[in-house]
């Protein structure tokens, strides 16, 4: 990811974009600006760490303010510590990954930790705070854990090139975690129903009428 410092206009954009009336999120400001997410909050922090204020002070210069957010030292004196319990919310959102979030890091602190050390200072941020949990055996066969997705798959239409949104069916066996998915058009009963038929045949629980055992 690319460390260029803005022009003085995209400094003024995104505070204008941020603190205005507008108050945009990072995201929706990197979308307008055609910049990357990251870039805007190291914009942002370099701003709160410059003394600076908002709205800008009338005598103070484009090239003055450039300077008050890219010296060497406006955020050298800023913790390079992740805020872990923010990484750890941020991290449960839906298609975040974990080299996301340090990528975003080490965009605004650029001295911080490389991310071998970032990743293992989270693991051990997260056992040292894991919630208590009981710890339950399975037996082999025993259960088999069944649900839908919540979040929803899709597929084109070539024919007419329609989005069509689709469950994600799931199953898997507690003792082992082997698992079966499918996707289907509704979570209505004969989809539900036809789901499970088909997961107890890819498992070999049952068998068709063709194979049926024939007793003596």
């Amino acid at each position: 990811m690319s460390n260029r410092r803005l022009n003085v206009r995209k400094i003024q954009e995104i505070l204008r974009l941020h603190y205005g009336e507008t108050k945009l999120s990072n995201r929706q400001i990197a979308n307008s600006l055609k910049i990357s997410r990251p870039t805007v909050k190291n914009c942002l922090v370099r701003f709160e760490a410059s003394g600076v204020k908002w709205p800008l002070p009338d005598n103070i210069t484009t090239q003055n303010l450039y300077n008050q957010l890219y010296s060497t030292t406006t955020v050298k004196s800023k913790r390079t510590i992740p805020d872990w319990e923010k990484i750890q919310q941020e991290f449960a959102r839906p298609n975040v990954t974990l080299r996301l979030l340090w990528e975003e890091y080490k965009e605004t602190y650029p001295n911080g930790f490389e991310k071998s050390q970032f990743y293992e200072h989270y693991r051990r941020y997260v056992k040292a705070n894991k919630p208590p949990s009981m710890h339950i055996d399975h037996k082999g066969g025993d259960k088999l854990f069944i649900d839908y997705s919540g979040k929803k798959l899709s597929y084109i239409n070539k024919l007419t090139g329609e989005i069509v949104p689709v469950e994600l069916f799931a199953c898997s066996w507690g003792a082992s975690s082997y698992s079966y998915t499918e996707a289907t058009h509704s979570q209505k009963i004969p989809d539900w129903i036809q789901s499970h038929i088909r997961a107890f045949r890819y498992f070999g629980c049952t068998c068709s009428r063709q194979h049926k055992i024939r007793r003596n």
